[in-house]
């Protein structure tokens, strides 16, 4: 050029100069629209090689942000031509958690040609664990069924269950995997969730219940871990022991075993006439195991006289109900039976060892107890004897032997009591009966061993005596004769007349089963010394 003096200017060469009119195309791929994260990671292509480039964040929405617009410089490596993947920008970034931001990215090449990328709108940071509470079974239950309850503080893009054996029968399976889908992984409470069909727990086996999950923005949520899980879908079984079907209880306790511990149980009492008495037993009658004659806390109140069907059933702790229990006619008695000794009359004497009853109802057993008063020693008194089985039914029972009554003592005078017990279990006031004199039939041989001689006396039944003298084995001088006794007084009292007309009196008494004393004269006596005194044994094998 020329200036206005005329003055040329001297000329310079400006060589490879290019020109661009071109602006560079920014393609932001990653985050997409409405993501939540929990770290700035973006992944973005340049057509071209940028002088300057910077990537903004701008609230707008959410957490508040004292920081409404963040700008983060692009590194030179970050401003190459090309694809940029997963470029992480946490370090520089001071998000606010919960706010919502729009993100874009703005570079200039060397010829300051400007552009910008897509508005990529709703970006969440959320850097919160995720929250499940509010978790069913929880630890230390016992579940029957394939249910799980939880609450999720927001919506899930994983969560899993794992059942693994603590205890108990065994699982081969263990550990056992449940993978969430879909609609279970959506924010709020979730209830009665089915998740078991695909994973066959086993009963009698106890669990642990571990839960991982995490949110849209991958964090993850604390390990949740519920311990000793026990499944049971096993019935309680109940035995009912006492009472029995057909029987007789003047009380409502009761006899039973549980196989496990129950929840609850109850036994219902209902009556011939439609009435109910309901009883709950407490949680110590319900432990695993025999209970024996049981008066239970809660106790019913039953009418006397009436027929029950006892229902008997519970529920375990897992709410498996049992297989009801029933007892039909049971009867409730708490009326004292009646026993009355009918026979012998008081003070008499007994020449055969039976007596006779009256029973007001049926009974279970009846003892008949024999005690000396007087008389002869017996080492075995008190006899407590037993009335047979046919001889307990309601009514009049007389001369009834009793098995054992012939170890009751002759000469011996004794009392006898009664008492009995009906089939529920009430006893009956006792009878007495005294001053029984037990004597024995004459009838047969008895032998006096005097100092040279030995008397052998015979009776019969037919009121026949004979008197004679034992020489070796042949008895002689055989006076025959009648006799007659008198028991009506004591010492007991004889007549003998023989068939010569000689008449002859006499005094005796029973000194045992087989041996008698004897004082006779031809005068009554009145005392032992009153006449000869003998004392006679019976002699079963009877001299020729």
């Amino acid at each position: 050029g020329i200036d206005l003096g005329g003055n040329s200017a001297s000329s310079e060469v400006i060589s490879d100069l290019e020109f661009d009119s071109v602006y560079p195309e920014i393609t932001l791929s990653a985050p997409s629209e409405r993501a939540l994260i929990n770290s700035l990671v973006i992944t973005y292509n340049l057509s071209e090689l940028v002088e300057d480039g910077e990537v903004i964040l701008e609230r707008t929405g959410g957490a508040a942000d004292p920081t409404p617009r963040h700008i983060f410089k692009l590194s030179d490596e970050e401003k190459s031509a090309g694809e940029h993947s997963n470029v992480s920008l946490a370090e520089k970034s001071n998000l606010v958690d919960g706010s919502i931001y729009s993100l874009w990215i703005s570079a200039a090449d060397a010829a300051s040609n400007e552009s910008q990328s897509d508005v990529i709108e709703n970006i969440t940071f959320d850097i919160s664990k995720p929250l499940i509470t509010q978790i069913t079974p929880a630890s230390g239950t016992i579940v029957n069924h394939d249910n799980i309850n939880y609450t999720s503080s927001e919506a899930l893009t994983f969560m899993e269950i794992v059942w693994e054996q603590m205890g108990g029968e065994s699982d081969p399976a263990s550990p056992n995997t449940i993978e969430l889908t879909r609609e279970e992984l959506g924010a709020g409470r979730h209830e009665i969730l089915s998740l078991w069909e695909s994973v066959p727990l086993n009963s009698g086996t106890i669990y642990s219940m571990t839960i991982r999950a995490s949110d849209l923005a991958g964090n993850e949520a604390d390990i949740v871990k519920m311990n000793t899980i026990t499944y049971d879908v096993d019935l309680p079984v109940l035995v009912l022991n006492v009472p029995v079907t057909s029987s007789f209880v003047n009380n409502v306790k009761v006899s039973y075993d549980l196989s496990e511990e129950l929840a609850e149980a109850t036994f219902i009492w209902t009556g011939s006439y439609g009435t109910s008495a309901v009883a709950d037993i407490t949680s110590s009658e319900m432990t695993s195991g025999s209970h024996d004659d049981v008066e239970l806390i809660i106790s019913p109140e039953l009418t006397d006289g009436e027929t029950y069907e006892l229902v008997f059933s519970g529920v375990d702790l897992a709410g498996n109900s049992s297989e009801k229990v029933i007892v039909t006619d049971v009867t409730y008695d708490v009326t004292s039976p009646t026993v009355l000794l009918t026979g012998p009359e008081p003070h008499t004497v007994l020449l055969e060892r039976t007596i006779s009853l009256r029973l007001s109802e049926d009974l279970s057993k009846t003892d008949v107890i024999w005690s000396r008063e007087a008389g002869v020693a017996d080492p075995g008194s008190p006899h407590r004897l037993s009335v047979q089985a046919d001889k307990l039914t309601v009514g009049d029972h007389d001369n009834v032997e009793i098995p054992g009554s012939e170890f009751i003592q002759v000469g011996t005078i004794y009392s006898v009591s009664i008492v009995g017990e009906d089939m529920a279990g009430n006893k009956s006031r006792r009878e007495t009966v005294q001053g029984l004199d037990i004597i024995r039939d004459l009838t047969g041989e008895w032998l006096f061993k005097g100092a040279l001689l030995t008397a052998v006396w015979r009776f019969t039944d037919d009121g026949g005596f004979t008197q004679g003298v034992m020489m070796g084995s042949q008895i002689s001088n055989e006076q025959p004769g009648k006799f007659e006794t008198d028991f009506s007084t004591k010492p007991f009292e004889m007549t003998i007349l023989y068939d010569d007309g000689v008449k002859r009196f006499a005094l005796f008494e029973f000194l045992g089963n087989d041996r008698m004393r004897v004082v006779t004269s031809q005068n009554r006596p009145k005392s032992w010394s009153d006449g000869d005194l003998m004392e006679f044994e019976f002699n079963p094998a009877v001299t020729p």
